[in-house]
């Protein structure tokens, strides 16, 4: 059964959806510390971006964004 196609397929999906949770926190947690509190709007903006890639250049950029908006800008 782990050999088939259609279970390493659920696996993988669980695998990116996983990195894409954890990359969303990271941003959070890391963000509240140098932007202050998100917004319920910046928040489920946040949790609307399903790119891992994408987030994992915004995490990158917590660091030097001025604001929440210029961060999730981030393309």
């Amino acid at each position: 059964m782990k050999e088939s196609v259609t279970y390493q397929a659920i696996v993988e999906e669980g695998e990116l959806k996983g990195r894409v949770e954890t990359r969303q926190e990271d941003i959070l947690r890391l963000g509240r510390k140098r932007l202050g509190r998100p917004s319920a709007a910046t928040q489920a903006a946040l949790r609307d971006i399903q790119d891992a890639d994408r987030l994992a250049r915004i995490l990158d950029e917590v660091y030097t964004a001025p604001t929440w908006k210029e961060l999730l800008a981030t393309p």
